[in-house]
C-alpha cells in the first residue's frame, strides 16, 4: 500500500478480493506508507477501512474497538451510555467532541474514526467493543451493539 497526493492505493486489492470471494473477513490494520515516493506517513486502519468500504462498494461496515460506541461527551462520565444511532447530519458534532483522544493515538482517535466516514455513502457503520464476548457475532447478525451510524 501507498499514498499519492493524499490517496491511500492498495497494491494487495487482488488478494483482498479473494479472502472476500472465499466467504472470509479480511482484518486489516494500520500501518506505516510511503506517501508520493518520499515521507512515511500513518494510514489509519479507519482509512482502510473507508477506502476499502467505498471500492467494493460495501453497504456496512464495522469498527471492533476497546470502548462500547461512540458517547456524547468525551471522555465519558461515568454511567453514560453509548449512542445507539447516529445519522450523517449529527455526526460532524459527534467527530469534534470525540476529538480529544489518546495522545500517543496520531490517527485521532474516535474523532478521528468518525471524520472518516463522510467519505461513504449509502452505508451503515457500526461501531462496537471488540472485547465484549459475543459482540461480533450479535453484530453480523444485525443485532444492535454500540452506536450504529447511517451514512
Amino acid at each position: 500500500m501507498k499514498e499519492e497526493r493524499g490517496r491511500l492505493i492498495f497494491t494487495n486489492l487482488p488478494i483482498i478480493k479473494t479472502i472476500l470471494v472465499k466467504g472470509g473477513v479480511p482484518l486489516l490494520g494500520g500501518d506505516g506508507v510511503i506517501a508520493d515516493g518520499r515521507r512515511i506517513e500513518i494510514a489509519s486502519a479507519d482509512r482502510l477501512a473507508v477506502t476499502l468500504a467505498r471500492h467494493f462498494h460495501s453497504h456496512k461496515v464495522f469498527f471492533a474497538t476497546d470502548v462500547d460506541g461512540v458517547y456524547k461527551t468525551f471522555p465519558p462520565k461515568k454511567e453514560e451510555r453509548p449512542l445507539r444511532t447516529i445519522t450523517r447530519k449529527s455526526l460532524g458534532a459527534f467527530s469534534q467532541t470525540s476529538a480529544k483522544g489518546n495522545a500517543r493515538d496520531v490517527t485521532g482517535a474516535m474523532g478521528g474514526k468518525l471524520r472518516a466516514l463522510f467519505a461513504l455513502r449509502a452505508c451503515t457503520v457500526t461501531i462496537f467493543n471488540g472485547l465484549t464476548p459475543g459482540a461480533l457475532g450479535e453484530v453480523l447478525r444485525d443485532k444492535q451493539h454500540g452506536t450504529r451510524i447511517e451514512l
